[in-house]
């Protein structure tokens, strides 16, 4: 099994709950709150095989296709943040960046990627796309819901529960990987990519409407179905599909290397940062059981 993880996902939940933590005069919260959750993961799933997606700062999106793509809660946060939230961010991104080039490397985890102008989105896609082992995806983001398949499973860990292709499909009446095309008709608001419904005069078009065209069970009469298949609507909605269906075009093909473990990797580490709690036995002991098995001592 191969456990893709959102890695901003986790390094944003490690900000709020452990960026506050320092070792000296650096912060390390962040990596800290990373690493514990990485061990969770690991028990979760019972596999120490994970791959790390990280996103880029710059987008292809936003650069090629949609200048607004994301723009909104970005520049709400800009707006609204304080100056010891902008500085808090920053010291955030610094230990996004070093887990990334650093850390996790340095841990023995060879299966850690990000490509510029890309995000963690397009690269889980892509991995798990290519792989023939069975894939979990260990994020939140309703867009990878388009990834499901016999082999591929989502677990959200807001909620805890795993999602599956049969769940999507009883609940949305949709096959999974479609479901970039519905996001493209209706809209993504968490992406600020539009409806349809802007280009339509008052013609509103939602997720249940865009499922019922592409299942064929729209009525040809419709305002929505007018909408949908007219010029204007068909260009907007072949703009919105660059935006919304994974990966995005260029998503490299990401070669799985085996992972390279030992338990001097994990205490220097450990030792370097000064996660004490890490090296206490109980602890020490289950990093061992899930990444070092060779190294317990017994």
């Amino acid at each position: 099994m191969i456990v893709i993880v959102d890695s901003n996902l986790v390094g944003y939940k490690s900000k709020y709950t452990q960026g506050f933590l320092s070792h000296g005069d650096k912060r390390t919260g962040v990596i800290f709150g990373f690493l514990d959750t990485v061990l969770k993961i690991s028990y979760l799933f019972n596999t120490n095989n994970l791959v790390f997606a990280w996103d880029s700062r710059k987008s292809n999106r936003e650069y090629l296709y949609y200048s607004e793509y994301k723009k909104g809660a970005r520049e709400k946060i800009k707006k609204e943040a304080t100056k010891e939230e902008k500085r808090e961010m920053r010291y955030a991104h610094e230990q996004f960046r070093e887990l990334r080039l650093y850390t996790l490397p340095k841990l023995g985890f060879k299966n850690v990627f990000m490509q510029v102008g890309y995000e963690a989105d397009d690269i889980m896609a892509s991995v798990a796309e290519f792989s023939t082992e069975k894939v979990v995806i260990y994020s939140d983001d309703h867009d990878m819901l388009q990834c499901l398949n016999g082999h591929v499973e989502i677990y959200m860990p807001r909620s805890k529960k795993i999602v599956t292709q049969n769940d999507i499909i009883k609940e949305k009446d949709i096959l999974p990987h479609i479901y970039g095309m519905v996001l493209a008709i209706s809209g993504c608001r968490t992406d600020n990519v539009p409806s349809v419904t802007t280009v339509g005069k008052g013609t509103k078009v939602g997720e249940k409407t865009a499922i019922k065209y592409l299942n064929n069970k729209l009525p040809v009469d419709s305002a929505q179905y007018q909408l949908i298949i007219s010029k204007k609507g068909s260009k907007f909605i072949a703009r919105n599909a660059f935006l919304t269906c994974l990966p995005f075009e260029g998503t490299k093909v990401f070669e799985l290397q085996k992972n390279n473990f030992s338990a001097k990797k994990f205490r220097n580490i450990f030792s370097e940062y000064g996660f004490k709690s890490f090296l206490k036995q109980e602890t020490w002991l289950k990093w061992m059981r899930q990444f070092c098995q060779d190294d317990i001592p017994f």
